[in-house]
């Protein structure tokens, strides 16, 4: 949405992943899984968004469903963060509360894995209740914001 409003959309490609196919159809079907109430209108315009964020969904059998223009920039893809290669050279990865689910070793490898993923100065952010600081791979990153879990890879790294 935010990305249409910043007339980026048509240049770019989504790629939403998991290693859950059930997560996956979920979020192929484009159904909106809790109602648009104050805290999401709020998050959208606090992201810097300035449109009506219900103009991005249409109403589906009593449910919300996201508009296919915005749905068909979004590739769904079963991907497993630990044994599989990245494929994708990417700008931005949001991986958010996945890192509070392992150890220090498998949190240093796919730390490792995300930053050869991303550009030099790409972004990558995770849950804000998670923490990569004692990861080796972490020297590969500038903070940008604790507090929201937003970090840049460094440039030549």
């Amino acid at each position: 949405m935010l990305l249409a409003e910043a007339g980026l959309l048509e240049r770019t490609q989504l790629y939403a992943t998991d290693i859950s196919p059930g997560a996956l159809g979920n979020a192929r079907s484009g159904i909106l899984q809790r109602p648009l109430d104050v805290d999401v209108l709020e998050r959208y315009k606090a992201s810097g968004g300035r449109g009506e964020l219900r103009e991005y969904f249409t109403p589906l059998n009593g449910q919300l469903r996201l508009n296919d223009n915005l749905l068909q920039r979004i590739a769904f893809e079963k991907h497993d963060l630990v044994q599989q290669p990245n494929h994708v050279s990417a700008h931005l990865i949001l991986c958010r509360n996945v890192f509070i689910y392992f150890g220090h070793e498998l949190k240093n490898r796919v730390l490792d894995k995300l930053a050869d993923a991303l550009v030099p100065g790409g972004f990558l952010a995770i849950g804000v209740e998670e923490s990569i600081s004692l990861c080796e791979s972490y020297r590969r990153f500038d903070i940008l914001s604790r507090k929201a879990g937003l970090f840049r890879k460094k440039l030549g790294c």
